[in-house]
């Protein structure tokens, strides 16, 4: 088990108890006791059980206990008691993806937010960015998200110009994974989201309605919304960094070929997780707020500008690295 900051995960077949209000987790490798004082979320990469009673106590404290398949992707979360969500926030929430043209707006806002980071990054390395511009006049957001697969595509070549080649997306891949590229897009974009969804567990948001992707009965829709802002600037920077520095490199130590597919390695994985933590609590000077912030709580941020637009109060302005 790894003990990230105030994010536990768990890695390996086994069982998570309570004992006297105090998790434990029972495995092969031994047992290791927690408080639920110090828990912000559980994370679950593996077979592991739980039992009602860590279920109970999780409710209790409000802790978020995420699942994650055996490709790394997200399966679903138990949600706490829903003691911080607003039935007003809630309804605005419904009326703006039931309005069309609100829909459609918030969506463009996203995707202009999604362009920007596009540009920033790539920018830094000289790529040509003649291509990172969508059609603002569709009509709807299914137009909008075809636009978005033609610009991610693109940009998925220009993204393979950066890394070794070893490192090559080529071709966006995922159930399994099919190189050692998107093994680690993949198992970014997994964290990532599940960042969201237990950052979201703070705010008064409703993470089941959604406004670019439709509502999904499998998987909270809002945090899927939200990481296409954070993709670039969060995952694909961590992945450039970690390729090129070489804390991740391309051998049998860190991937494996499993299920068809290319997959993290579990020592991979320990890796990757380890210095993820160190990447979300990089802190930052924000412009705006004249304090320094940390790549997780600009998460935070993001969901509360959010709510300013779903009561009117201000346009949905997305995080845009460098400029925040």
């Amino acid at each position: 088990m790894l003990v990230l900051s105030e994010d536990y995960i768990i890695l390996s077949d086994g069982v998570l108890k309570v004992e006297e209000k105090t998790f434990r987790f029972d495995s092969a490798q031994g047992l290791k006791r927690f408080p639920a004082e110090d828990v912000r979320s559980i994370n679950f990469y593996s077979g592991g059980e739980v039992t009602t009673g860590a279920l109970k106590l999780a409710s209790e404290k409000g802790i978020p206990v995420n699942f994650f398949g055996y490709y790394g992707n997200y399966l679903g979360t138990y949600w706490p008691g829903e003691k911080l969500l607003s039935g007003d926030l809630t309804v605005e929430q419904v009326k703006l993806y039931l309005d069309g043209r609100r829909r459609l707006e918030a969506s463009l806002l996203l995707m202009k937010g999604v362009l920007e980071n596009m540009k920033s990054f790539l920018g830094k390395y000289g790529n040509d960015l003649s291509w990172a511009q969508i059609d603002e006049n569709v009509e709807t957001v299914e137009e909008l998200m075809l636009e978005e697969g033609r610009v991610r595509k693109r940009y998925y070549e220009e993204f393979d110009r950066i890394v070794p080649e070893e490192f090559s997306i080529t071709e966006r891949t995922r159930r399994p994974p099919l190189n050692m590229g998107n093994a680690l897009i993949s198992f970014g974009n997994s964290r990532l989201y599940a960042e969201i969804v237990t950052e979201s567990h703070y705010t008064s948001l409703n993470p089941t309605i959604s406004f670019y992707h439709s509502p999904s009965e499998r998987r909270f829709s809002l945090p899927l919304d939200i990481s296409e802002v954070f993709k670039v600037p969060y995952v694909d920077r961590f992945f450039v960094k970690m390729v090129k520095q070489e804390i991740i490199k391309p051998t049998t130590q860190f991937f494996s070929e499993e299920g068809g597919g290319i997959l993290l390695s579990d020592y991979g994985k320990k890796i990757f997780l380890k210095e993820w933590e160190k990447w979300m609590n990089f802190e930052h000077f924000h412009q705006r707020l004249k304090r320094v912030v940390s790549h997780r709580e600009m998460i935070r941020l993001e969901l509360y500008k959010f709510i300013k637009h779903v009561y009117c109060i201000e346009k949905y302005s997305p995080y845009v690295m460098g400029r925040e």
